[in-house]
C-alpha cells in the first residue's frame, strides 16, 4: 500500500511534511514519516489539522479561491480555526462527539485532496448550504466602501476603496480592482443619517472575475444596532429602487 503524502500542521505553529501509513480518524495516534526514513508517533489532539497532499512541497504562489462545485461531496462548511484561519470545503459527516472530520477542499486546482481538521482546534463549522446561506434576505447594493485589511492582532496590512455589490445582515459582497489577500478587514460605510460606522468582517473568498476586477465575499463578525441600521438602509433603498 503506497503511503499517504501528508502536512501536518500542531496547534502550536508547527509544520511537518512527509508521510504516514497508519492513520484512521478513529484512532487518537499515528505514525509519521520523516523524508530521511525517521518515525515518530504523532498525537492527534495536538493537531491543527492533517493535509493530505499531491505534492509535499506545495505551492506557495497558488490563491485558494474555494469556490469550486463537488458533486456529491456533502454539505458546504466554513470552518474557523483559533489561529484565524479558514479552510471552506465538502463535509460527508460531522459529529460533535468525534475528534475531528474529513473535508474535501473546495478549491480542485490547490494542492490539497483532503484535510482532517481536529475539532478542538477550530472556534466555528458554519454550513454553507444554499438555505443556509440565504438565511438573510440579500439585496444589491452599488455603494462605494472604503476598507482596510488588517491581521488577526488588528494591525493595518492595505487599504482601499471598493464597491458593495450586495448585502446582507450577515455580510456583504465586494468589487475591488486589487485582490484582497488579508484574513480580516475593516469596512467604513455610513448610516442614514451619514455618521461613519467601522464593521470588522472575515473575508470568506476573494476570486478574479475578469482581469483586473475581484470579487470578495465577506461575512460579518461583529453585530451592533448601527450595523443593522446600516444594512437595513441599504436595503431600503433597494427595495425603494426596485419598487419605482
Amino acid at each position: 500500500m503506497q503511503p499517504n503524502k501528508i502536512v501536518i500542521h500542531f496547534k502550536d505553529g508547527s509544520v511537518f511534511k512527509g508521510n504516514t501509513n497508519d492513520f484512521s480518524p478513529d484512532k487518537k495516534n499515528f505514525h509519521f514519516i520523516f523524508s530521511d526514513g525517521k518515525i515518530k508517533e504523532i498525537d492527534v489532539e495536538k493537531l491543527k489539522a492533517i493535509f493530505f497532499v499531491k505534492d509535499p512541497k506545495g505551492d506557495k504562489d497558488h490563491v485558494y479561491l474555494y469556490d469550486d462545485p463537488i458533486a456529491g461531496g456533502g454539505k458546504k462548511v466554513a470552518v474557523d480555526f483559533a489561529d484565524g484561519e479558514t479552510i471552506i470545503g465538502y463535509v460527508l459527516g460531522y459529529s460533535a462527539q468525534r475528534q475531528g472530520f474529513f473535508m474535501m477542499p473546495a478549491d480542485l486546482s490547490g494542492n490539497n485532496e483532503r484535510i482532517y481538521i481536529v475539532k478542538s482546534a477550530t472556534t466555528n463549522i458554519n454550513v454553507l448550504a444554499e438555505e443556509e446561506k440565504r438565511k438573510h434576505y440579500r439585496a444589491k447594493t452599488v455603494n462605494p466602501v472604503s476598507y482596510v485589511c488588517i491581521d488577526q492582532d488588528a494591525n493595518p496590512l492595505d487599504q482601499g476603496m471598493g464597491t458593495t455589490l450586495d448585502i446582507s445582515q450577515g455580510g456583504l459582497l465586494m468589487e475591488t480592482k486589487v485582490p484582497i489577500k488579508s484574513q480580516f478587514i475593516l469596512l467604513t460605510a455610513t448610516d442614514t443619517e451619514e455618521e461613519l460606522t467601522r464593521i470588522k468582517g472575515k473575508v470568506v473568498y476573494c476570486r478574479e472575475v475578469e482581469p483586473g476586477l475581484f470579487h470578495t465575499g465577506i461575512r460579518f463578525i461583529e453585530a451592533n444596532e448601527r450595523i443593522r441600521k446600516i444594512v437595513a438602509g441599504m436595503i431600503k433603498a433597494f427595495l425603494q429602487t426596485k419598487a419605482e
